[in-house]
């Protein structure tokens, strides 16, 4: 009988080896799948009330950061908002980027109302090169402007010194 003759025993063996390797998955072991991951520290940025026809101060930030193993590719899109009054302030501005493992990078927005009352928008950040189709995030923007005495589109806090005169505009006979 071969199964009884050292051949015999080292057929077998290398027989029940490959069926071992073959059904237990043994083909991929060590390979492991990059992990793509990112998170975004705020989910929205409330800047609050601020006075129409001012040079914004009020600046909020959010940050991106790889939490995967593996680099991350994402975009960041324009601010969307009816009137313009949030926009990019400081170095980043919307665009694609690349992380690296434990990276981060912040953005700063700004708020400056054009008009009274509520104003709001949204920016979104997308992965570029993860396979999940829902990673992406949106951040809210909301802001309220208030408005100025007089209707000339320049608050007092703003340096409207006629603030409550109608007929004279920012900068004429104060």
């Amino acid at each position: 009988m071969l199964y009884g003759t050292h051949a015999g025993r080292f057929a077998l063996g290398v027989i029940l080896a490959l069926a071992i390797g073959v059904s237990s998955g043994c083909s991929d072991q060590g390979v492991t799948e990059a992990k793509l991951d990112f998170e975004v520290d705020v989910t929205a940025l409330d800047f609050g009330s601020q006075p129409t026809g001012c040079a914004s101060d009020q600046v909020r930030e959010f940050t991106v950061s790889n939490v995967g193993d593996a680099a991350l590719e994402f975009t960041v899109g324009a601010i969307s908002s009816v009137d313009q009054a949030f926009f990019f302030s400081g170095m980043q501005e919307e665009g694609s980027f690349s992380l690296e493992p434990a990276a981060e990078l912040t953005f700063q927005v700004a708020f400056s109302p054009t008009h009274t009352g509520t104003n709001a928008g949204s920016i979104g950040v997308e992965p570029t090169n993860d396979p999940d189709p829902n990673e992406g995030r949106t951040l809210v923007l909301d802001g309220t402007g208030q408005g100025d005495a007089d209707g000339d589109g320049l608050a007092a806090e703003c340096g409207d010194c006629d603030d409550g005169d109608e007929d004279v505009y920012p900068g004429n006979g104060c």
